[in-house]
């Protein structure tokens, strides 16, 4: 399948790109973190697999070339836009075991498996629930590329496993990111002896395993795909012996500081599926929006920002910009304010989704703004039509090792993939070479608020419950509670002469956390109203406004309670924010935006390269014959 080793295409095709991170093709495109994981779906595309088939295996070589943000112990989204127009969001997000509950994350230690405990000593703090196996989710990586592959690919479960298992096998050259983020989290990868063995020096716990520039290896990840591969395939790994090894892993992983572990059990992972849902579909001036639906947070949010704005008609002159700025900030801070009190498991709670993203709502939210002056924040939740809950207002969350990639194929197939394991290297637990999430400490710290007594839409809560707002026969299934994110996998479509026939114009998403919706926000903008090109708009200094009072402990250097922009924004822009009531604070960067554009037949990439410099974008050019799709087993 691979005609070229992946790292001699990835550096030959790179050297060839007039700029590191950006690139055109004719045949289709693939941009990602990860220069090694472009050239693995790249080469996909090139031998005539289409778009679902390269994202497939660009999920599965992420997992081994950037494994403190993703890997199959994670879970993920994906939006995508079939050739012939249809729009899908797949749901693979991790799950809640059947005994997780409201108090779990309570310090007492009887709280752990008693949901009636007084809970005296309050929540742990965040940095205690995501070590060790108490935040760990049922992973969803393996169930969504199984399910999309033998929905909409090409290939055979096997196929797209072995240029992951080749890269994890013959190794890589371990590059600064991966460097710096195990030296960072060396402390919790010390913790558990079989994530130090792949992670750390034997000579110096505290030091990588080998240095920058040197081949790095994962046998025991390798041989682990070679069993789902050839074994078991998707069975293998929800039913089987690893499904064992997965929940005695994770109960076995005690935070030694809290005594805390997982209560999931072999029938959590039995019950797991990737279920597809209705995809948020919206429309901003001639383009149709198409995001992720909840649990995730990110398509209601990027909708109920577009529908702010369009309302007003921005100037793509570089002065005239603080307008936009302005306009945008408002509307994130409004969108959080509706975010913190709405947004959930809508399998499990009540959510007014089609409320919050209807226009004359936002014509009322609109209401707020001012002309020459910032709405002060914290905002208000606002009241969307259909509220049928009384909801808590969180405080929030925040995902770290996350990642994003986007894929277009030369039939006109497009897909926007986001994938994570929640902190940079998860719960710091290794099962068979990969990493487990910690995935469920993105639920509040409690199911309920102790000042209200009000529940969390996005609260902590154990049991099983139909899958209600999945479609076809997976509404009947049941399933655990799915933790709300930010994450934004996004397509965008352009009407046709101006009728109502559309076709594709874009890709975008991050990773980030709670910056997802930020950064996709603000390339999206940069392109459409800020009449950037592609790789100008992604380049371009990012602001962000979350509505929160109070400072966020989880991105250090990032404080909610105040308007966040990058350092390198223009003082011109940031004198008129502060004019108008913004209180700016600057961080060096947030979010890596990987986008596609598809324009009169010609497909242009862009990798976020100035934040993040081992992130590879390959354009295919290659005259191929597309294989058709043919139902295949997905073993």
């Amino acid at each position: 399948m691979l005609r070229l080793s992946l790292l001699a295409l990835a550096v030959a095709l790179a050297l060839a790109q007039d700029y590191p991170g950006h690139d055109y093709g004719s045949r289709g495109v693939v941009s990602s973190t990860s220069s090694v994981a472009t050239a693995c779906g790249a080469t996909v595309l090139a031998d005539g697999g289409n778009a679902v088939d390269a994202a497939a295996v660009v999920q599965l070589c992420l997992g081994v070339a950037q494994p403190q943000s993703t890997g199959i112990g994670g879970g993920a989204f994906v939006v995508g836009l079939d050739a012939d127009g249809a729009r899908w969001a797949l749901d693979g997000r991790e799950e809640a075991p059947a005994a997780f509950h409201g108090k779990i994350f309570c310090a007492d230690a009887d709280c752990l498996l008693d949901p009636s405990c007084a809970c005296t000593e309050g929540p742990l703090p965040f940095s205690s629930r995501t070590v060790g196996g108490l935040s760990v989710g049922v992973p969803g990586v393996v169930a969504a590329v199984a399910r999309v592959l033998e929905d909409k690919g090409t290939l055979a479960l096997a196929q797209a496993l072995a240029p992951a298992i080749a890269l994890a096998r013959g190794g890589f050259p371990m590059y600064e990111g991966l460097h710096g983020a195990i030296r960072s989290n060396a402390a919790k990868l010390a913790r558990f002896p079989a994530s130090a063995a792949i992670y750390l020096s034997a000579t110096d716990p505290t030091e990588p395993v080998v240095a920058v520039g040197e081949t790095f290896t994962n046998e025991a990840l390798a041989l682990l795909m070679e069993e789902l591969a050839h074994v078991g395939g998707r069975d293998a790994f929800y039913l089987g012996s690893i499904a064992a090894e997965v929940v005695a892993a994770a109960r076995d992983a005690v935070n030694t500081q809290t005594s805390k572990y997982s209560v999931m059990s072999a029938a959590d992972l039995e019950l797991y599926r990737a279920v597809y849902r209705e995809p948020v579909a919206s429309t901003y001036r001639d383009l149709r929006i198409t995001g992720m639906p909840m649990p995730s947070s990110g398509g209601a949010s990027v909708a109920y920002v577009a529908n702010l704005l369009e309302a007003y008609a921005f100037s793509p002159e570089p002065a005239l910009r603080g307008e936009l700025l302005h306009r945008s900030l408002d509307a994130q801070n409004l969108a959080f304010a509706d975010r913190a009190k709405y947004h959930g498991d809508a399998d499990f709670v009540n959510v007014p989704a089609e409320g919050l993203i209807e226009k004359r709502y936002a014509r009322e939210r609109r209401r707020l703004s001012h002309e020459w002056e910032a709405i002060a924040a914290p905002i208000a939740p606002g009241v969307p039509p259909n509220v049928t809950t009384a909801y808590a207002t969180s405080p929030g969350d925040d995902e770290k090792g996350t990642t994003h990639f986007v894929v277009a194929d030369s039939q006109g197939a497009v897909v926007s993939w986001t994938t994570t394991i929640e902190q940079n290297f998860g719960s710091g637990v290794v099962v068979r070479g990969f990493l487990l999430n910690n995935e469920l400490s993105d639920f509040e710290s409690l199911g309920d608020d102790p000042a209200t007594g009000l529940p969390y839409a996005n609260g902590p809560e154990g049991g099983k419950k139909e899958r209600r707002t999945a479609l076809g026969l997976d509404a009947i299934t049941v399933g655990g509670k799915r933790p709300r994110s930010s994450m934004s996998p996004t397509i965008i479509e352009r009407t046709v002469d101006g009728g109502s026939t559309y076709a594709p114009y874009g890709a975008f998403g991050s990773p980030g956390g709670s910056t997802i919706i930020a950064a996709t926000l603000n390339v999206v903008l940069n392109v459409v109203d800020g009449g950037m090109s592609l790789r100008d708009a992604v380049a371009a200094p990012r602001v962000m406004s979350r509505n929160n009072g109070e400072s966020d402990p989880y991105s250090p250097g990032i404080d909610q309670g105040v308007t966040t922009v990058e350092t390198a924004l223009p003082l011109a822009e940031k004198v008129l924010l502060e004019a108008r009531g913004f209180n700016l604070t600057s961080s060096p960067k947030f979010g890596i935006v990987e986008a596609v554009l598809v324009e009169g037949g010609v497909y242009e990439g862009v990798c976020d390269f100035t934040r993040w410099a081992s992130c590879g974008v390959l354009g295919v050019n290659a005259t191929v014959t597309p294989r058709n799709r043919t139902k295949r087993s997905v073993h």
